[in-house]
């Protein structure tokens, strides 16, 4: 059996009498709030009682848990949280999954783009206008809406690169330190390679564009431009993010769209240099 399968309520219940003080806090949380713990990082639990992170692990490894990773799966396995929100059915509601599915992502939709400031936008477009170095990356799912972008601008004449090589995208940070621009995705705002890619990129004094859903994240605020889906409440344990791609997506859509209409000649030149007369 893997320790992903332990029953983690019997676990701490049998093995409460044992622990410390400050691992009996984080039982009592954890037995409480198990769906926020799924969604909680090492560092916010800890906050949350008053610990460190260290003991917020050996509390884990002490039920039995490989760490605090291995605890939040089984939590989410025994609560079924990966699916919960498309079998649990309120009375009165719709039980279809893809009426749910659907209205999940558009309500993402929605919600991203009503939220987005068009005057930050603008002002985007603004550096993007004088920008002959563009950089964007994305790990991970993110680096799919990085590649949008990418797609999308080259086809409105501008010079972007999205590699998906993080030291090359790191070397070409030397060439965007004039007149360059960088667009960085993460969902949680969290993702370590791209926030070091944000930090390289201030000390660079290149502007950074942040795609994120947490306002409060580490990239968030290294960033100088933020742009925030609306998709916080997605799951963090999943076999992949669903409406926070599609929210990313959304947003690569709103800034091709604002800079391609400033300058509709000019966006019109580049279009047409895609299409081609068929060749029998």
């Amino acid at each position: 059996m893997t320790t992903g399968n332990i029953d983690y309520r019997t676990a701490i219940q049998t093995g409460y009498n044992s622990l410390g003080a400050k691992k009996r806090i984080i039982a009592d949380y954890v037995l409480e709030n198990p769906m926020k713990v799924i969604s909680s990082s090492v560092q916010e639990l800890a906050k949350i009682c008053d610990c460190d992170q260290t003991t917020i692990v050996r509390f884990a490894q002490q039920l039995g848990f490989r760490g605090y990773m291995d605890l939040k799966i089984a939590i989410a396995r025994q609560l079924n949280s990966v699916w919960a929100e498309f079998t649990d059915t309120k009375e009165g509601e719709d039980a279809g999954i893809l009426k749910k599915l659907a209205s999940r992502h558009v309500n993402a939709l929605q919600n991203t783009l009503a939220s987005l400031d068009e005057k930050l936008l603008e002002d985007i477009c603004d550096i993007l206008e004088k920008s002959s170095h563009i950089l964007a990356f994305g790990a991970g799912t993110s680096q799919l809406a990085a590649i949008d972008l990418q797609i999308k601008f080259l086809r409105l004449g501008l010079q972007i690169h999205c590699f998906a090589d993080i030291e090359l995208t790191k070397t070409l940070l030397g060439y965007a330190r004039e007149n360059g621009i960088i667009f960085l995705f993460s969902q949680s705002g969290e993702t370590e390679i791209v926030t070091m890619l944000a930090k390289l990129a201030k000390e660079e004094h290149i502007p950074v564009v942040a795609i994120t859903s947490f306002p409060g994240s580490t990239l968030a605020l290294q960033a100088d431009y933020v742009l925030v889906t609306a998709c916080s409440n997605e799951p963090q344990i999943r076999f992949g993010v669903m409406s926070a791609r599609l929210a990313q997506l959304a947003v690569v859509d709103a800034l091709t769209l604002l800079f391609s209409m400033r300058n509709q000649e000019r966006s019109w030149e580049f279009i047409a240099k895609g299409y081609h007369d068929n060749v029998e």
